[in-house]
C-alpha cells in the first residue's frame, strides 16, 4: 500500500495547479496536463506539463507526445512537473539525457504562529506595503531586474483572480519588492516574494511577510504553504536570510516537488 500523501505537499500541488490555471486552461494529454499559453512565451508556468504520470506509456512515448503537442502550437515545453504517484525514475534519466536540468519546487509549510506582536504593523515609516492593483506601474518595475516583461504580464493576468492579493513594497516611494497571497478553498499560498537586490537588508522582506501573515492570521485557513527558492541541490533545510525569515514566521521546509526546466538551446 502506498504511503499517505503529505498534506502540505498535497496542498501545495493544489495551489500550484490553481496558479497555473490563472494564466489559461490546460489540455489533457495521456501523460499529464499541458499548459501552453501563447501570450506568455518563454514563461515556464505558462508552457509546461504538470502532474506527469506514466501509466500505459513509456517515458519515450510520453516525451514525444509532449514535444509534438507544443510543436503544433508553435511553442516549446519549458517545464516538467511530476504527479505524486510518479516515480522519479525513469523521468529523471530520460530528461537528463535530453539536456533538461532538475530544478525542484521547494515547499514550505506553516507549522506555528509567531507571537502576535510579530504580526502587528511596524518598521520604518518610509516603508509601505500597498495593493498592487492600484500600483501596477510600480509592480512592473519589480520585475525589471529579475525576469522581464513576460513575468510582469503574467502578474497582471493573475490579478484577474479575485482570490489573489498581490502587494508592492515601496521604500522611500520607490518599488522595493512584491509578495502575493493566493487563497484556494481552505488553503493559503504565500508566493512570489521578491526583494530587489539593491533593497535587501533594509527590512523589506520582513515587512512584506508580516503584512501577508497578518492577513492569514485573520483568515485562519486549514493549511498555509509557501514557495521557497527553486533548488537543483538535494538535501533539506532552509538557509540564508530568506530561510531565517521564513522560520521566524513559523515556516519549515516540508519537501520538494520534482521538476525539470529546459535549458536554453
Amino acid at each position: 500500500m502506498a504511503a499517505p500523501a503529505d498534506p502540505i505537499l498535497s496542498a501545495y500541488r493544489r495551489v500550484a495547479q490553481a496558479g497555473s490555471a490563472q494564466l489559461g486552461a490546460p489540455e489533457s494529454l495521456a501523460c499529464g496536463q499541458a499548459y501552453c499559453i501563447p501570450a506568455f512565451a518563454g514563461l515556464p508556468d505558462a508552457n509546461q506539463v504538470r502532474d506527469v504520470l506514466l501509466l500505459q506509456q513509456t517515458f519515450e512515448a510520453a516525451y514525444d507526445e509532449v514535444e509534438a503537442f507544443f510543436a503544433r502550437q508553435g511553442r516549446r515545453c519549458l517545464r516538467w512537473s511530476l504527479s505524486s504517484e510518479q516515480a522519479v525514475e525513469p523521468v529523471a534519466a530520460g530528461l537528463a539525457t535530453r539536456g533538461w536540468q532538475r530544478s525542484d519546487a521547494v515547499v514550505l509549510g506553516h507549522r506555528t504562529w509567531p507571537p502576535i506582536e510579530a504580526l502587528r504593523p511596524g518598521g520604518a515609516s518610509n516603508l509601505r506595503i500597498l495593493p498592487a492593483r492600484a500600483m501596477r506601474a510600480a509592480l512592473r518595475l519589480t520585475f525589471a531586474e529579475e525576469s522581464g516583461s513576460a513575468s510582469a504580464d503574467a502578474a497582471d493576468e493573475r490579478m484577474n483572480d479575485s482570490e489573489l492579493d498581490l502587494f508592492v513594497a515601496l521604500l522611500d516611494g520607490a518599488p522595493a519588492g512584491r509578495i502575493a497571497l493566493h487563497q484556494v478553498g481552505d488553503i493559503l499560498h504565500v508566493r512570489d516574494a521578491w526583494v530587489l537586490p539593491a533593497r535587501r537588508g533594509q527590512g523589506v522582506g520582513r515587512a512584506m511577510l508580516r503584512h501577508v501573515m497578518s492577513l492569514a492570521y485573520r483568515l485562519r485557513p486549514r493549511v498555509i504553504v509557501a514557495s521557497g527558492p527553486r533548488s537543483s541541490q538535494a538535501g533539506a533545510g532552509l538557509s540564508g536570510a530568506a530561510g531565517r525569515l521564513a522560520e521566524e514566521f513559523g515556516f519549515a521546509e516540508s519537501g520538494r516537488i520534482p521538476e525539470w526546466d529546459r535549458l536554453a538551446p
